[in-house]
């Protein structure tokens, strides 16, 4: 396979450059600078492979709106995988710490060994657990409701809906992948 100069390789994931990376023209300098430190740490996170290979077909500017999104809704949903797997002993272990009785504290194991036994967490779940880390709930329950949104769209995409590509929120889902991944790696 032949790979375009600025994107992730499987075989050197040292080569990778920052300079053809679509990025929203709202940011700030600033916001640009912490978000590439941040890309820039990732890709020397060996957990995070697939992730950060998804992410940069996701950026890729010779992507199209349908690409961009599929690789960006992937890459999003591999990250909250990896996220809930480190974050969800820590959630609960404070529900149960939390239960007002013994019988309360029984329910909640229980609860939770069958989900974790079947995998019954679905993916928007999964979500609301890692937004409940964020420190600013109002943020938190405003990205819940963008990847509520995304997943819909996704849904709709992955089931044959007709949908508009043209319209489809890139950016909107890269801002979200962006601040997850950027949460993440701090």
């Amino acid at each position: 396979m032949t790979y375009p100069p600025d994107m992730p390789r499987p075989d050197r994931p040292d080569r990778y450059s920052m300079r053809r990376l679509f990025i929203p023209t709202s940011w700030d300098p600033e916001t640009l600078k912490h978000f590439r430190a941040t890309v820039r740490g990732a890709l020397h996170s060996k957990n995070l492979d697939r992730v950060q290979r998804l992410f940069g077909h996701h950026v890729n500017p010779d992507s199209d709106a349908f690409r961009a999104f599929l690789f960006g809704w992937v890459s999003l949903e591999v990250l909250v995988n990896r996220v809930y797997e480190e974050q969800r002993k820590h959630f609960f272990d404070e529900v149960r710490s939390n239960s007002a009785t013994l019988f309360m504290k029984r329910f909640f194991d229980r609860a939770i060994s069958v989900l974790d036994e079947q995998d019954r967490i679905r993916l928007t779940d999964k979500f609301n657990i890692i937004a409940a880390f964020q420190k600013n709930s109002a943020a938190a329950e405003k990205a819940v409701e963008t990847f509520v949104r995304l997943k819909k769209i996704r849904d709709n995409l992955f089931h044959g809906d007709d949908l508009d590509e043209s319209n489809l929120p890139v950016e909107e889902l890269f801002n979200l992948l962006a601040k997850y991944l950027s949460a993440y790696l701090k």
